[in-house]
């Protein structure tokens, strides 16, 4: 696929596609908002209050209020964190050829931490591009940091998790450039000069990037890291595998959630770790070191849900002036990780998802139920459980790939 830009000053672009088209109007969601944001929708010239949780659709600017902060969230689970004073357009449709969804983001002004994360099949993914006046950078599967000077077009990037490819435009040169480092482009930058990511520099990005994300994606890094050291030296043959989870929630629905979601960890851990030798057996065994003797695995993954529903509750304003009704799709996994080598337990913990939004009908049991159960169907994956199941599972991969690569 290819697609054509015309780069004007002072802007800079990020390029992305999933192969989930939608059969209603895609849309990027506002998903995460601390003080106030405003909406320019297409056609428009008026700039109108945006609260958290609606929608943006193509051609619509959205921007942060000066000591603001907010996140955009696309359908293929990227995220991109604004700091006040931020403006982007936003550029999102369905290629109904290909079938594919077409989106990209133009930053007019300010700060923006991008979070991409490939959710997809490695064969269904697309090339993503970052554009700004003085630069052209490729990614895929990464983290970074874009701050763009607005009288000169200067650029500056920090890459957290991943590498990329960067490329000053006027000059024709580009370098790869891999976590953790940064480096400056300006219009006549020839060559790219690479330097390392400081600490002064990760502080500078949790003032107002969540900090949780900040180290998680630098735990990321560390985890590809191990994990490559392990690929050199032949140590990722070991055989891993993912028993039934048990289901000691309240849900009793249809979904068969206990042999579904441990397929969906083996399919994920895969898609990041793709040289890892894992699978999820459908059998339970009474116990990992047994399970771990049928199968010849050296590593047993075992999970329990807690927690497994939507539920509602109330919210009054400080003043008591408004009354709110939500409604929260939360999941709540108890994971274990049996090393059968060493004869110990390497991890136990608790991963965690939760999406929040109006209490409708759209957001009930009665409708998200019927469902089907696949984070990689669009209808199911953007509901309350859909979401807090990827939150999830992202928070799954991390850990146990932590615990697997330490």
């Amino acid at each position: 696929m290819r697609h054509h830009f015309q780069t004007v000053l002072f802007y800079g672009s990020i390029l992305f596609s999933t192969f989930s088209a939608r059969s209603a109007g895609p849309a990027v969601i506002l998903d995460s908002l601390s003080g106030s944001a405003e909406v320019q929708r297409a056609g428009s010239t008026q700039w109108v209050s945006i609260k958290q949780d609606e929608k943006l659709f193509n051609n619509d600017i959205v921007r942060i209020i000066q000591g603001g902060v907010g996140r955009l969230r696309w359908p293929d689970k990227t995220a991109a964190y604004m700091r006040g004073g931020t403006q982007i357009l936003v550029n999102i449709g369905a290629d109904r050829e290909k079938s594919t969804l077409i989106n990209y983001a133009t930053v007019f002004v300010g700060s923006v931490f991008f979070v991409i994360k490939n959710v997809l099949p490695v064969k269904q993914r697309e090339e993503i591009r970052m554009y700004t006046p003085t630069s052209v950078i490729t990614i895929r599967g990464t983290s970074f940091a874009v701050d763009v000077e607005p009288e000169t077009g200067t650029t500056s990037v920090k890459v957290l998790c991943g590498t990329i490819r960067v490329g000053c435009i006027k000059k024709s040169v580009s370098a790869f450039m891999g976590a953790p480092g940064k480096t400056v482009i300006e219009m006549e930058t020839d060559p790219i000069v690479m330097s390392a990511l400081l600490d002064a520099d990760l502080d500078s990005l949790r003032l107002w990037v969540p900090r949780d994300v900040i180290d998680g994606e630098v735990a990321a890094h560390l985890a590809q890291s191990r994990r490559d050291r392990l690929l050199v030296s032949g140590k990722m043959d070991e055989k891993c595998i993912i028993l039934p989870f048990t289901n000691e929630s309240k849900y009793r629905g249809a979904w068969d959630i206990g042999h579904a979601v441990p397929r969906m960890l083996a399919r994920r851990l895969l898609s990041a770790y793709s040289s890892l030798n894992i699978t999820a057996i459908d059998s339970p065994c009474s116990t990992p070191a047994d399970a771990a003797a049928k199968t010849k695995a050296r590593f047993v993954i075992s999970g329990t849900f807690t927690l497994f529903d939507i539920i509602n509750h109330a919210e009054i304003t400080v003043g008591a002036d408004d009354y709110y009704e939500r409604s929260s799709g939360r999941i709540n996994i108890d994971l274990s990780i049996f090393d059968a080598a060493e004869k110990v337990m390497v991890y136990t913990g608790t991963v965690t998802g939760e999406r929040t939004g109006k209490k409708n009908t759209e957001n009930s049991w009665n409708t998200i139920g019927k469902k089907t159960f696949d984070l990689e169907n669009g209808d199911f994956s953007s509901s309350l459980i859909g979401s807090a199941l990827d939150q999830a599972l992202d928070a799954a991969v991390e850990n146990v790939s932590n615990a697997l690569y330490r």
